[in-house]
């Protein structure tokens, strides 16, 4: 972080919507239909879960993953990996939610 040179992290191509993890340590982000993470180190990505398209914004805190599929539902995840939990069902296909974030309180979701 403290260099001014941006460094590419292997494994990580292509990857969208890229997110730390709350330590720093890790990132989470989705290429080719799966929510994936990788130590920033670089090394081999490890599948998270799998998501059709690409997520409307991807948030991580101590609760887990948050991610937004577009017309679907927002969505938890741990970052171990595993069945995505339900948070918010988008009942019309036309419903969009942005950057899902669960705010210091643990319950409540922008």
């Amino acid at each position: 972080m403290s260099d001014f040179e941006a460094t590419e992290i292997s494994g990580t191509a292509p990857a969208i919507n890229p997110v730390f993890s709350p330590d720093g340590q890790s990132l989470v982000f989705w290429a080719e239909s799966w929510l994936k993470r990788i130590a920033i180190s670089g090394g081999t990505a490890t599948p998270i879960c799998q998501v059709g398209s690409g997520p409307f914004g991807i948030s991580w805190d101590s609760s887990g993953i948050l991610f937004s599929e577009a017309g679907t539902a927002i969505m938890r995840v741990s970052p171990d990996g595993g069945k995505p939990e339900l948070l918010v069902d988008l009942k019309n296909s036309e419903d969009l939610a942005h950057g899902p974030q669960l705010l210091p309180d643990g319950d409540t979701l922008l």
